[in-house]
């Protein structure tokens, strides 16, 4: 258990010492639609999936 504690202590410092610089990033909510997602009345085309070109939502894909 002692490497156990060592990880968390380790972890918890890296996290207070990025949050102390500004660095500590949170996830934040967004709408998608297609290839697009809507954050603060602006729209993004997201490459963080798989979807980037909105096939899943192409009516030729819904259909077959």
């Amino acid at each position: 258990m002692g490497g156990m504690r060592s990880l968390d202590a380790f972890a918890e410092h890296k996290l207070q010492t990025r949050a102390a610089r500004g660095l500590l990033r949170r996830p934040v909510a967004f709408r998608r639609s297609g290839a697009s997602v809507h954050r603060g009345g602006r729209s993004w085309v997201s490459f963080a999936g798989n979807d980037y070109l909105g096939l899943s939502v192409h009516p030729a894909v819904i259909e077959a």
